[in-house]
């Protein structure tokens, strides 16, 4: 009795993504494929007529979830300062800690010095944005380094 040989396990990414978007093909030209995907419940339908008509409702888009106007400028170190903000709530829920009020201290520091640098003009409000980025970061690492062992 003769062996099937297996198929050959494709050589590039580009082959391998050919070859699953032919198998992809392959089962959307299935007729039990096909007959599966009309009997899908009606509230699949309908959340993919509402995708494609782009009306989301309250939930966020793609686009939203990873907005990229938020990692730049203003809108970029007060993310940063609010995630920096949780981080220390969760190292140190106790303000009353020494090591946690510096550190509290500091985030509200930056954060007055934040609002202040967003009615500065252009060129002084870049100097003082990145003496505030370099101060967070100085910040973010000493809460890493505040978690981890000595070591």
């Amino acid at each position: 009795m003769a062996q099937k040989r297996p198929i050959p396990l494709p050589a590039t990414s580009r082959k391998l993504v050919q070859g699953a978007v032919m198998l992809a093909i392959a089962a959307l030209q299935d007729e039990r494929v096909r007959a599966q995907l009309t009997r899908a419940p009606a509230a699949a339908r309908a959340w993919a007529a509402s995708r494609r008509s782009g009306d989301t409702g309250s939930q966020p888009n793609g686009l939203s979830r990873f907005d990229p106007t938020q990692r730049f400028g203003q809108r970029g170190i007060e993310r940063r300062l609010s995630a920096l903000q949780r981080n220390a709530d969760l190292v140190f829920p106790d303000r009353d800690d020494a090591t946690g009020a510096a550190i509290h201290q500091a985030i509200d520091e930056l954060d007055r010095a934040t609002a202040i640098s967003e009615t500065m003009a252009l060129t002084e409000r870049r100097r003082a944005r990145g003496r505030i980025t370099s101060e967070l970061t100085r910040l973010e690492v000493a809460l890493v380094d505040a978690v981890l062992p000595a070591g």
